[in-house]
C-alpha cells in the first residue's frame, strides 16, 4: 500500500509539481512569520545584529580538507573566530579559551544534521549563533534551533522575493513563491544590511555568506582569514558527520569568481585577506 501510494506520489509531482506547490505554501507562511519577527525585533532593539561588537582580525573556520592546516598560533593571532557550519566540531583539537565565538549555519538541512546530534548542541552552548532563517519552507527546523540551543542567538533575515515557482528564470534550488534574494553585483560593491536588518543572500556556499556578511562592517576590519575554505564537496577528515552540500548549487569556478569580487572590495577598504589552503 505504502509503496503504492509513493508510485502515485512520484507520478503526481513529475506531472503537477506536487512537492513544490506544497513547498511554496509553506514558504508564503514562513516568510509571514519571519518578517513580523523581524519587524518587532527591528522595532524594539533597533541594532544591526551581532557585528556591533567586531572588530581587527577574523578567523573564519569552514569544513574542507585544508582545515588540517589549522594551528593553534593561527587561532591566537585572531579576536573572533566564526565557525561555518559543522567547523565547530574541530573545538576539541584546538584551545578556544578566551575566544568570541560564533557560529554559522543558514543552511536548514544542515542545521537539522547538527541538530540532531546532542554532541553538537553541547559544543555550540558557548557561542553566539547567527540565525538568517533563508529557506522559508523549513521555518520549523529554525524554530527547533531556537528550543534546543542554549547558546546566545542573533538574527539576520534574507532579503525576500516573489517569483513563480515554476519560472525557468528561477535558479533556485527550492523554487517557491516566497524566496530570497540572490546577491549582484551592485550588492558586491557596497555590502550593507537594509531595513529590518536584511541582506541578499550569496549562492552556492556559507563561507561566501559569511565574508559579504562581515564586510558590512569593513571599516572596523583588519583582516580576515579562511581555512577550510576549499571550495570542494570533500570535508576534512576531523569532521563528524560532515554533510557536503548539494552537489547540483555547488559551482566551484563560479564560488572562486564571487569570493575574488568580495576580496577586492576587501582590499579597496585596506583589510588583508588570507584563504589559507
Amino acid at each position: 500500500m505504502i509503496k503504492k501510494f509513493k508510485k502515485i506520489y512520484r507520478v503526481l509531482n513529475k506531472v503537477f509539481k506536487v512537492k513544490r506547490i506544497i513547498y511554496s505554501i509553506f514558504s508564503i507562511i514562513g516568510a509571514f512569520l519571519v518578517y513580523i519577527f523581524a519587524f518587532i525585533k527591528f522595532i524594539f532593539t533597533f541594532k544591526k545584529g551581532p557585528l556591533e561588537k567586531i572588530y581587527g582580525n577574523i578567523l573564519l573556520i569552514a569544513t574542507g580538507p585544508s582545515l588540517s592546516k589549522l594551528n593553534q598560533e593561527i587561532i591566537d593571532n585572531h579576536d573572533f573566530i566564526f565557525f561555518l557550519n559543522s567547523a565547530f566540531q574541530i573545538q576539541k583539537y584546538f584551545n578556544f579559551a578566551g575566544k568570541k565565538k560564533y557560529l554559522i549555519i543558514w543552511d536548514s538541512r544542515r542545521l537539522d544534521t547538527i541538530l540532531n546530534n546532542q554532541e553538537n548542541i553541547k559544543m555550540i552552548k558557548d557561542m553566539t549563533f547567527i540565525i538568517n532563517p533563508m529557506n522559508f519552507h523549513r521555518l520549523d527546523i529554525y524554530i527547533k534551533s531556537i528550543f534546543l540551543t542554549k547558546c546566545k542567538k542573533e538574527y539576520i533575515f534574507p532579503k525576500p522575493i516573489f517569483i513563480t515557482p515554476f519560472s525557468r528564470k528561477n535558479k533556485q534550488i527550492i523554487r517557491t513563491f516566497v524566496t530570497h534574494s540572490l546577491i549582484n553585483k551592485n550588492d558586491v560593491l557596497n555590502p550593507k544590511i537594509e531595513f529590518l536588518n536584511t541582506i541578499p543572500i550569496a549562492p552556492h556556499t556559507v563561507a561566501l555568506n559569511a565574508f559579504y556578511y562581515l564586510l558590512t562592517i569593513k571599516h572596523k576590519l583588519d583582516k580576515l582569514t579562511f581555512v577550510g575554505c576549499d571550495f570542494k564537496l570533500i570535508n576534512s577528515s576531523n569532521l563528524i558527520s560532515s554533510q557536503s552540500v548539494w552537489a547540483s548549487s555547488f559551482k566551484p569556478h563560479k564560488i572562486l569568481l564571487w569570493f575574488r569580487k568580495l576580496e577586492n572590495v576587501a582590499k579597496a577598504n585596506n583589510i588583508t585577506v588570507d584563504r589559507i589552503i
